[in-house]
């Protein structure tokens, strides 16, 4: 039994390679099928070879979760699924629609916790790992680094080439590029996710490196940049500028303090390779990605010209709140404590945090989200007490990703984006642990102490 846990934990550690692989996969799939939602036949057209994938992934994670016994994170997910249960019997007792689909409450509720069982199973893969707190983080840093240079790479070549899917295609006309992710909203996020922690992993590189690795530290974010540029969104616009100024910011008080400390200088080197990586993209392209951004940037101020800041800012997004919220408060107590569900939605709100709420109520909201939560206020606690460039690339990381959940973003009901989102929560968790056996998420409740395996904390 140990010797096939230990061979899942290997294959957890190269899942992190082969993940963006996947996310590629399942976006060409897409591109070359030219598949379209279609609500007649939404069984079939919403399962893609990395959805397949990921799921069997998740019953890796369930059988090693169950192998090693661990009770701490059953404890944790089953709540989830009871709530869940409860949803989905409101729906059949008190429905708020005609329409229902169990299938895609059913896949709702896997892709969460599939991004919550990555947050809790890689805790306990870190922890079994043998490997020292720096020997850890550099991995993650180089896997930050990789999964951004290949992203970024499709996104220049589709830019250049013309090809692949449009960031926009509504009444406003076609605009910005994705290369060949589906979602423009996961790869936004899964970029303005890895790009401060690439950014800090450059400024942070020692002396001596050979060339091929100096230049492997500067294109990820380099290219990440530009790429935000061709996305073309307001939020690929706000990943790039707060991390560049927060960063900028950062390196001249330290520069002030440490004069010889080269972090403004290659910060400047960031920059001008980010610049030539544009320019460059706009010479190939024959003018195409200046003309996208200008395209990009104009058609902004028509939106709030015509639908105001608040409309810009939530992408019509109010509507479907407002709908969904009707629902909720027409539903009657049972609704408002376990939701309307998922599957009596044929639209999602794509606001992460109102999601719960909405689709499972006040008691499947609380069970969702409170892992999220307290990880979180654990890290801005740890880095208030202590400031320093890895700490601020995690805060800019997990700020803006927790901003964009809010507000117009489908991070933790999503297996591509979601995935790195529980990642970096629990990289920001081992970059402030004295050590890999110090790295905590969960404590027992005092109810459940009597089940611990060991008193205290668990490792």
């Amino acid at each position: 039994m140990r010797s096939l846990t230990v061979k899942m934990e290997k294959l957890f550690f190269w899942l992190l390679v082969i993940n963006p692989f996947i996310d590629v996969l399942g976006g060409v799939w897409i591109y070359a099928e030219m598949r379209q939602i279609d609500q007649d036949n939404l069984f079939f057209s919403m399962i893609t070879p990395s959805l397949i994938l990921r799921m069997l992934v998740l019953l890796l994670f369930a059988a090693y979760v169950l192998l090693k016994r661990d009770r701490q994170i059953i404890a944790v997910i089953l709540p989830m699924g009871i709530a869940w249960l409860f949803t989905v019997a409101g729906e059949f007792l008190f429905p708020v629609s005609e329409d229902f689909s169990f299938f895609l409450d059913a896949q709702y509720m896997a892709k969460f916790i599939y991004n919550i069982a990555v947050l809790l199973v890689y805790w306990r893969v870190f922890a079994a790992s043998g490997l020292t707190r720096e020997q850890l983080l550099e991995k993650l840093n180089r896997v930050c680094s990789f999964t951004l240079t290949l992203f970024s790479t499709i996104i220049i070549l589709s830019n250049i080439f013309s090809t692949g899917f449009n960031t926009y295609a509504d009444r406003w006309g076609y605009r910005g590029s994705r290369g060949f992710f589906y979602s423009g909203n996961d790869i936004t996020a899964i970029l303005l996710l890895l790009l401060p922690l690439a950014i800090a992993y450059y400024l942070q590189s020692p002396g001596g490196l050979r060339r091929r690795e100096r230049l492997f530290r500067l294109y990820a974010p380099a290219a990440t940049l530009a790429c935000l540029l061709v996305i073309g969104t307001k939020t690929s616009f706000l990943a790039l500028l707060l991390p560049l100024g927060a960063f900028y910011v950062y390196s001249f008080r330290q520069r002030r303090q440490t004069p010889g400390l080269p972090l403004v200088k290659r910060m400047n080197r960031l920059t001008l390779a980010f610049l030539l990586i544009f320019v460059l993209m706009i010479l190939l392209s024959q003018g195409a990605a200046f003309f996208g951004l200008a395209l990009s940037i104009g058609t902004l101020k028509d939106i709030m010209d015509d639908m105001g800041l608040g409309g810009m800012l939530l992408s019509g997004r109010g509507a479907k709140l407002a709908w969904a919220f009707e629902q909720y408060v027409a539903g009657g107590p049972y609704n408002w404590l376990f939701g309307i569900g998922r599957g009596t939605q044929l639209q999602i709100v794509e606001m992460d945090v109102f999601e719960c709420w909405l689709f499972y109520g006040i008691v499947g909201a609380v069970v969702m989200l409170w892992l999220y939560l307290r990880t979180g206020l654990d890290f801005i606690s740890r880095f208030r007490r202590r400031v320093d460039l890895t700490g601020l690339a995690c805060f800019i990381s997990l700020g803006m990703c927790a901003g964009y959940s809010i507000i117009a973003g489908h991070i933790i009901f999503s297996v591509t984006s979601g995935f790195y989102f529980s990642l970096i929560m629990l990289y920001a968790q081992l970059h402030y642990a004295a050590n890999v056996q110090a790295l905590q998420l969960l404590d027992w409740p005092k109810w459940l102490a009597r089940l611990a395996p060991c008193s205290g904390r668990q490792a």
